[in-house]
């Protein structure tokens, strides 16, 4: 398994919860106002974090996972899905 791959979500209680369920956990620790959890999901070193609604804060949780160097791969997939529903 080469590199991380960080997967926000918008709202932790809704979308994170239900991956971290899902992930063999690893660790929790926090930066800057932000708290990551890493574990394994699906055989994939994995990140969560929780952006906070809204584009600008999906854009400043990238512009801080950049910066402390966490992952090779960025996807925000969680951060729309209020839009489709989530079963």
């Amino acid at each position: 398994m080469d590199g991380k791959i960080v997967i926000m979500g918008a709202m932790e209680d809704v979308e994170l919860d239900i991956l971290k369920m899902k992930m063999n956990f690893k660790s929790e620790y926090s930066e800057k106002r932000y708290h990551f959890y890493e574990g394994i999901l699906a055989g994939k070193n994995i990140v969560l974090v929780e952006t906070g609604i809204g584009t600008i804060n999906a854009a400043i949780t990238t512009t801080i996972v950049m910066i402390i160097g966490i992952g090779n791969k960025i996807h925000n997939f969680f951060s729309q899905i209020g839009s489709f529903g989530f079963k």
